[in-house]
């Protein structure tokens, strides 16, 4: 069987939906009879137009120009009429505007077609931003109601779709590929010398600095935590990068707003294979997102034996609910976020003691046999 992924960015890139896509396509790659291939826009020109990383074959369109957070690209017609006529599914990863090219000529060359619908876009820009999210969300809701096998992370966060009625009786749901990260020693050497003496609490964020990630709230909440644990006891560690696509508002705001602020360590991108690094120097895991679908760090966090403060998001909210390791709090609520942090960060030994339960909730294997089932019934 031969097995095309569609989606707008791919690695190196890092976020949620291109390690979701990388984990599945890299494991479905070491199955007999299978090959994978996947077709994204090459958002870096230093990247190859052609490569095979980890048994799956990437090819990149070049883009012509950026549009928000996408692309308009002519070649990425040619190299999608390629690509999806060579092989058996495909698989367009949502949101992607340009996935409706390879979901029109799957149904067109009668190939059985997978979307996988990761989480909504909202810009938060003018009367333009708000064109383009509707525009993008009405593709994605024509690219599902074409597709024969609908995917989400979870049934709750499933019936928040806008297209929901018409399309459910060919949704299902199940958990993102999830690996157990690993440990590398001298990176964590590295992110230990970071952290300065006599700090108390170490909180996580393990987020790209994006507007749906609620770094405002990340800030607001320091002095807070500062009022209980006294100035300097407090550190929050940032993994993620710091210029993400369709960015650069908000990072500058951000930026102005930790002039004022101290405790905040930024450490760049840490491979995602490697991230127990991280993990195992933090005490607990805070996601105060404003929009989240699902937060695949979190169910890491917690397979590592961190607790989790998360926003109660339809989907966000359900490792939470699952496992019992941490709490929930209204988005945007500050001083909530910080009372719970505290509550969690004083039980985090016992939380630690519930890893297990989170190992086998989340265990990878489940998700792999869920895909395999799902092919072999597209035959």
């Amino acid at each position: 069987m031969k097995i095309l992924f569609s989606l707008t960015y791919y690695s190196p890139y890092v976020s949620g939906l291109t390690n979701y896509v990388k984990t599945l396509a890299g494991e479905l790659a070491t199955k007999k009879g299978v090959e994978v291939s996947v077709l994204c826009m090459r958002h870096d020109p230093e990247l190859s137009e052609m490569e095979i990383v980890d048994g799956v074959s990437v090819v990149r369109a070049k883009p012509d120009f950026a549009l928000s957070k996408g692309y308009v690209s002519l070649d990425w017609f040619k190299k999608s009429w390629e690509n999806v006529r060579n092989c058996d599914v495909v698989v367009v990863n949502l949101p992607q505007a340009e996935g409706l090219v390879p979901a029109l000529m799957a149904r067109l060359l009668r190939k059985r077609l997978i979307s996988v619908y990761h989480a909504r876009v909202e810009l938060r820009g003018g009367l333009m931003d708000k064109l383009i999210e509707l525009v993008l969300e009405g593709l994605n809701s024509e690219i599902m109601m074409l597709s024969h096998k609908v995917i989400t992370y979870t049934d709750v966060y499933a019936k928040t779709l806008r297209v929901y009625k018409k399309i459910r009786h060919k949704i299902y749901s199940v958990y993102p590929p999830i690996k157990l990260p690993r440990e590398n020693k001298a990176l964590s050497k590295t992110i230990r010398y970071k952290i300065p003496p006599g700090t108390k609490a170490v909180i996580g964020v393990a987020a790209r600095l994006a507007e749906d990630k609620g770094f405002e709230n990340i800030i607001k909440v320091i002095p807070y935590l500062e009022k209980r644990w006294g100035v300097g006891k407090v550190v929050v560690l940032v993994a993620g990068s710091m210029s993400p696509v369709g960015e650069k508002k908000y990072r500058e705001r951000i930026l102005k707003m930790l002039n004022n602020c101290n405790g905040l360590i930024f450490l760049g991108e840490i491979r995602n294979d490697l991230m127990g690094s991280f993990y195992n120097n933090i005490d607990l895991l805070i996601v105060p997102s404003i929009l989240e679908s699902f937060g695949i760090v979190q169910a890491e966090a917690m397979m590592m034996g961190k607790p989790v403060v998360t926003s109660n998001l339809p989907g966000a909210n359900v490792p939470v609910q699952r496992t019992g390791m941490g709490k929930l709090v209204p988005p945007g609520e500050v001083e909530k976020l910080a009372e719970a942090i505290e509550a969690v960060w004083s039980q985090k030994k016992e939380y630690k003691e519930m890893s297990t339960r989170a190992r086998k909730e989340f265990a990878i294997e489940k998700t792999i046999c869920f895909y395999e089932e799902l092919l072999r019934g597209l035959k």
